[in-house]
């Protein structure tokens, strides 16, 4: 009877090793983003569980890594200056990289010179009125509680 048992145990612990985890059977062979793929962006990557991955420039000039989490997901976010595209790879290299495009951003702005920072208001009257709006609204739904 204990042969039985020993046989058994050990008939499990062979199968245990030799097949793959259901965890390995079912983790992302490959790496995918989605998000803003804008300067200043935010995209969210999904790739193997803990796994470091290069952030290249177009030339191949590394940028940064980031490690994804124990569920295979990072966020990314993309710098102001960002390069028109860039490169995701496994530092591994055991699964293909993406390219991503990064689309360029520019925003309005002036700039304003010889003038205290303090003394500057650059919303429009819309904006002011959207603004005095706002605070009436809020201003009354606090006096309501």
């Amino acid at each position: 009877m204990s042969l039985v048992r020993a046989l058994g145990a050990l008939f499990t612990v062979a199968a245990t090793v030799a097949a793959p985890s259901l965890a390995d059977e079912w983790a992302p062979r490959s790496l995918s983003c989605e998000g803003i793929a804008k300067q200043s962006g935010l995209l969210r990557c999904a790739g193997p569980a803990n796994t470091e991955i290069k952030v290249s420039a177009p030339d191949g000039a590394l940028l940064r890594t980031v490690k994804t989490d124990p569920a295979g997901h990072v966020l990314i976010g993309l710098k102001q200056d960002e390069p028109a595209s860039i490169s995701l790879e496994t530092v591994d290299g055991m699964i293909p990289p993406i390219t991503l495009a990064i689309a360029p951003r520019n925003d309005d702005f002036r700039l304003l010179r010889n003038l205290e920072c303090d003394k500057v208001d650059a919303r429009t009257e819309e904006q002011k009125a959207l603004a005095i709006a706002s605070w009436v609204k809020k201003r009354d739904a606090f006096e309501s509680f």
